[in-house]
């Protein structure tokens, strides 16, 4: 049963990466019904990916409620080494995206992330955070120290690639004027047309 719950979720993966978003709900339905039959436990354990794609699937339909009862739920079902700091990333995630901001930031303030990955989405996390309260300097400086804690990171591959373009978009639209529609669009067309860069929608939505 559960080679088939994953197959059924790696199609809707599938899917929503092809754009088509309808089948997040079809996703969080599967998730649901896999946590209650316990299929996605392994040995009464719950990979912290799962806990993290369930959250985000939840965040997808805006079942804040819900996805905050999850977290709560079932954070004693992972590893003893990551229920803290992936049950706060996650409270921090969900209270971001409520626009709870100073409460998302506390949040993170008081993980220790050991996973580098996490540590990087959570410093994303609060990289948008500052934009959105126009801490300019605070973000300037924190984009420097996110840029450097990348390149003392080594053997990232792709991610590497990726949040140094976040974190170099991010610089370019600080210091972008708004006023110029030529350097307006070329830089929408230059964010548009980057590879590696997951926060895409992020920028563009930052453009006057």
């Amino acid at each position: 049963a559960r080679e088939l719950f994953l197959l059924a979720i790696n199609f809707c993966v599938r899917k929503v990466n092809a754009g088509d978003t309808s089948y997040f709900s079809e996703m969080l339905a599967l998730y649901k019904k896999g946590l209650e039959m316990a299929t996605l436990l392994e040995n009464g354990r719950l990979s912290r990916f799962t806990y993290h794609n369930v959250i985000a699937t939840a965040i997808q339909v805006r079942d804040f409620d819900w996805a905050g009862n999850f977290a709560a739920q079932y954070r004693h079902f992972l590893a003893p080494s990551y229920q803290e700091s992936s049950f706060l990333y996650n409270q921090a995630r969900l209270a971001y995206e409520q626009s709870n901001y100073t409460q998302a930031l506390g949040l993170i303030h008081q993980a220790t992330f050991s996973d580098v990955l996490l540590n990087l989405a959570a410093k994303t996390i609060s990289l948008k955070i500052y934009y959105a309260l126009q801490e300019y300097d605070l973000l300037e400086s924190h984009l420097d120290a996110m840029t450097n804690f990348i390149r003392r990171n080594k053997g990232l591959g792709y991610h590497r690639n990726n949040y140094l373009n976040l974190t170099r978009y991010t610089k370019k639209l600080l210091s972008l004027n708004r006023f110029d529609k030529v350097v307006v669009a070329a830089f929408r067309a230059e964010v548009s047309k980057e590879e590696t860069l997951t926060e895409r929608n992020w920028l563009l939505a930052q453009l006057p």
